[in-house]
């Protein structure tokens, strides 16, 4: 059976949130985490670029931008 890649972007306004996660997402079989970004903005615009098929956005990032 082929496994298919998750491609996951992670969008924290807290950049030590986004690492942390990206080393523990890291750990998962067939997930790749595209980006980290730290404002909504950026977050729209690596979705565009990045093509993920999961975005994880803390919800304080909607809060803050």
């Amino acid at each position: 059976m082929i496994s298919k890649l998750v491609r996951v972007l992670v969008a924290d306004a807290n950049p030590s949130g986004g690492e942390n996660l990206r080393s523990q997402l890291e750990q998962v079989p067939d997930v790749e985490v595209v980006g980290i970004v730290h404002s909504q903005p950026a977050a729209f615009n690596q979705d565009e670029t990045t093509k993920p098929d999961i975005m994880l956005i803390n919800q304080v990032i909607c809060l803050s931008s």
